[in-house]
């Protein structure tokens, strides 16, 4: 079973690297400042991430049920990280954000399609071995991921903040690493995820890292161009995704 879904990973990989051309120079995922379809047809944004994101919170409890025999402090430790990331992603942001815009059905659809794959590879890998490595080994990747969820978690709360509860618009969001690039919360879910294959050490945990890649990296260079589009004195010593590079 182990070398069946180890090889539907890289099959996984694979398609992540058709995905990523496709992002780079066709299509611009419709959410956000990109929708322009009928609100008719589009589900509120509260609604929609909290259905995209739950399945990444229930999917590691069950898989830590069914493989209890298994279950080390090793095993809780990165789960916890995984857990609080989408316990916040699945029932804290959608509660923050105040976007009136909607977000098409097929994208929530996708969203919930690819969390319970990812989630699947990720928990299946770490809970069906009971093995425990050193610790102080996997103390970097715990670093990133907490750095990378900080930067995460003040960048939404930046971009949240720009907005009343009866505005609409855009503004350029100012402060932290919104100095240096547009989108400094991608760069710190990239981080995190970078943070999490450092400690899980597999072929799931690097899936991941290259999936946030493939959707973000397209997604922030689009943001990017959208911000020099729409605001006349956007600065421009910034960078899209990662300060002073990209």
């Amino acid at each position: 079973m182990d070398s069946l879904v180890t090889k539907l990973i890289w099959i996984w990989i694979a398609l992540g690297a058709v995905v990523f051309f496709v992002l780079l120079f066709k299509y611009t995922a419709p959410y956000g400042k990109f929708y322009r379809g009928r609100r008719s047809a589009s589900l509120p944004s509260r609604v929609a991430w909290f259905l995209m994101e739950l399945p990444s919170l229930v999917i590691p409890v069950l898989f830590i049920m069914v493989f209890k025999e298994n279950i080390n402090f090793y095993i809780l430790l990165v789960s916890g990280l995984w857990i609080a990331h989408y316990f916040y992603r699945s029932l804290v942001f959608p509660l923050m954000i105040k976007n009136k815009r909607n977000v098409s059905p097929a994208i929530v659809g996708l969203g919930i399609l690819f969390n319970i794959i990812n989630s699947f590879f990720n928990f299946y890998l770490l809970c069906s071995s009971n093995n425990e490595p050193v610790l102080v080994n996997k103390i970097p990747g715990v670093i990133l991921f907490i750095v990378g969820f900080y930067i995460h978690f003040k960048s939404d709360k930046i971009l949240i903040g720009l907005r009343g509860y009866r505005e609409y618009g855009y503004k350029v969001p100012q402060g932290f690493l919104f100095r240096y690039v547009s989108c400094p919360n991608y760069f710190g879910e990239i981080l995190e995820w970078f943070g999490w294959f450092l400690i899980v050490s597999n072929v799931a945990g690097f899936s991941f890292f290259f999936w946030t890649v493939i959707n973000l990296l397209p997604r922030a260079l689009s943001s990017h161009k959208w911000y020099k589009e729409n605001f006349e004195n956007y600065p421009e010593n910034r960078k899209a995704l990662i300060p002073f590079l990209i």
